[in-house]
């Protein structure tokens, strides 16, 4: 839920998001509602480090839209339009590695 609102983590994963980062994880999964496509690839974990490799794989696509945010902002000279979004990004990062380590206590 917290990743699918921008306003919350910082960036949009769109449906092609969420299909590639199923695709480099390993699984294939139908483009539908993004909330159901994300469901469908949690499904697929069972272990601490397939949740790891997960959420390297999210935690990488954070970081090319960051790297994107910040050409934007250089560009455009708009700063205090991207720095809070490339903030939320790094703490969402924070929070999904906090999830990793929370999941084994939850096995």
């Amino acid at each position: 839920k917290y990743m699918l609102a921008p306003q919350m983590c910082g960036v949009y994963f769109s449906r092609l998001d969420i299909k590639s980062a199923a695709e480099f994880y390993g699984e294939s999964i139908q483009l539908r509602e993004r909330k159901r496509m994300l469901n469908d690839l949690l499904k697929a974990i069972f272990s601490k480090e397939d949740m790891q490799r997960l959420f390297d794989i999210f935690s990488a696509q954070i970081d090319h839209k960051t790297e994107i945010y910040k050409e934007l902002a250089d560009s455009f000279s708009s700063k205090e339009i991207f720095e809070p979004m490339i903030q939320k990004a790094e703490k969402f990062k924070i929070k999904l590695q906090n999830i990793v380590d929370e999941f084994e206590g939850a096995i």
